[in-house]
């Protein structure tokens, strides 16, 4: 909520003690990801907006114009 609302990471987690789950895993992911030649976009688009400061209605919308493709393929 609060990054739609764009707030940067960095303020986030300066007005909370809590730890929102997917903020760390979202960049490792997205490393280890890369590494292995693996597509994770959701992951990817989450660490660029995290880390990147990517707008978050750009990575949405970077989302919902992907290439269709079958989540089956290999």
């Amino acid at each position: 909520m609060d990054l739609a609302a764009g707030k940067t990471l960095e303020q986030i987690n300066a007005g909370t003690h809590l730890v929102a789950e997917g903020i760390r895993n979202s960049l490792a992911v997205s490393r280890l990801a890369a590494v292995r030649g693996v597509e994770m976009p959701i992951a990817q688009q989450m660490a660029a907006v995290l880390y990147e400061g990517k707008d978050p209605r750009r990575a949405v919308e970077e989302l919902m114009t992907r290439e269709l493709k079958s989540e089956s393929e290999l």
